[in-house]
């Protein structure tokens, strides 16, 4: 989809250790960083759709105090490594986005994910995920110093914010 890809991904990522709940604890994303949207979760259920590689996902978040939920599919790409398609489920079916798994723990305790302008231009981002609501500056600032080795990603990492989870 984008021929802005970065060189680096997780490429080894077994989609049933990636499925679960993951806390959005930092991101670039300017969409939380509106006060008013807090507590951003993804959960993503691997579908037993045959393929082993299709989540629905659900993103949930407070809006002004009230529970909100995005949802949609995420596919794993077959032909590039780390790669997976996001489209809107419902309503937003008409939005895809590629996102990237750059890096994941190998206990699958955390996460970092590239996504970059959408089909209908949303915003170009990184998320740094964590299977917990905290993670400790210690571990995010090392997360950070890895992905920033690949220069592709180096100033992708600009502008990261801690998301409101407590």
């Amino acid at each position: 989809m984008t021929k802005n890809a970065p060189g680096v991904t997780a490429a080894n990522a077994a989609p049933e250790k990636f499925a679960g709940k993951w806390y959005v604890v930092a991101t670039n994303y300017n969409f939380w960083k509106n006060e008013s949207r807090t507590h951003p979760v993804i959960n993503l259920d691997l579908l037993n759709d045959g393929s082993g590689r299709t989540f629905l996902s659900r993103v949930t978040y407070k809006w002004r105090g009230f529970a909100r939920t995005i949802a949609g599919y995420e596919t794993q790409d077959t032909t590039t490594a780390g790669r997976y398609v996001w489209q809107g489920k419902g309503l937003l079916s008409v939005i895809k986005n590629e996102w990237y798994l750059i890096a994941v723990a190998t206990d699958y305790s955390w996460a970092f994910t590239y996504f970059p302008k959408s089909n209908v231009g949303t915003p170009e981002g990184i998320d740094i995920l964590s299977r917990t609501p905290e993670m400790s500056e210690e571990l995010m600032q090392k997360i950070i110093a890895q992905v920033r080795e690949n220069e592709f990603m180096k100033e992708k990492t600009e502008g990261i914010f801690h998301c409101v989870q407590g």
